[in-house]
């Protein structure tokens, strides 16, 4: 895409979407920060560690989750919706 905006620099349309993916990107980037900041400040990863963080509130709760605190119960919404973009990503080739 940068070798095309620069063959082109007139091509107000090439131009402008090269200037939205760059902002996409530059988002992306800052979302990765923002989430490797709170993991690093809770000890935990995420995606890497959510098995773990289902099992130990399997285990306090003895199987029932609906028991969750809003704090946990946040996380493992946070934690899904990271999975379900990362699956999401896959199947359209990101990854």
């Amino acid at each position: 895409m940068t070798k095309a905006a620069k063959a082109h620099p007139k091509n107000k349309v090439l131009q402008a979407e090269y200037r939205h993916l760059d902002e996409l990107r530059a988002s992306y980037v800052w979302d990765a920060l923002d989430t490797a900041e709170i993991e690093y400040l809770q000890q935990w990863r995420f995606l890497e560690d959510k098995g773990d963080f289902i099992q130990a509130m399997m285990l306090k709760y003895d199987g029932d989750l609906s028991k969750c605190k809003n704090e946990e119960k946040a996380k493992a919404d946070y934690i899904e919706a990271l999975e379900s973009a990362k699956q999401q990503e896959i199947r359209n080739g990101v990854r």
